[in-house]
């Protein structure tokens, strides 16, 4: 619960600056993307977007069932975490492979499966490289 009384400039500076740097970039770039997802979502007006949203959703249902993803789940790695990206394809990524039950959002289900598909995204600098700013000292 946000409490403005406890709230000040100096509070939040020092949080900040008392942050990992880690945590620093990956808040920086989520922030990045976000906004661009938004302004390249909303930048046609609406009836252009609705139209483009349509035909997609009548592209999607011809496709087979194996093509369709209606999640996408990217995971950002290191090159040097083979081992932690194994265990995650022999653990809970297992169990994306087939479709999952799609709720409605009033409970029960839909009828529709759900497609989610995966993809791992990989820096290009070996892990715990001092001069990349996406390592860290734990991988």
């Amino acid at each position: 619960k946000f409490r403005p009384e406890r709230f000040s400039p100096e509070v939040a500076y020092n949080f900040v600056k008392g942050t990992h740097e880690d945590a620093i970039y990956v808040l920086q770039n989520s922030l990045m993307l976000v906004q661009d997802f938004f302004y390249f979502r909303y930048s046609l007006p609406f009836h252009y977007r609705l139209r483009i949203h349509a035909s997609r959703i009548c592209e999607d249902a011809a496709l087979p069932a194996p093509l369709r993803t209606d999640v996408f789940i990217a995971i950002y790695s290191a090159k040097g975490n083979f081992a932690r990206r194994r265990a995650l394809r022999e653990t809970w990524l297992s169990l994306l492979t087939q479709p999952l039950e799609n709720p409605r959002p009033g409970g029960g289900s839909s009828g529709d499966p759900l497609f989610v598909a995966y993809r791992f995204f990989m820096n290009a600098v070996a892990a715990g490289d001092p001069g990349d700013p996406a390592s860290s000292p734990i991988d």
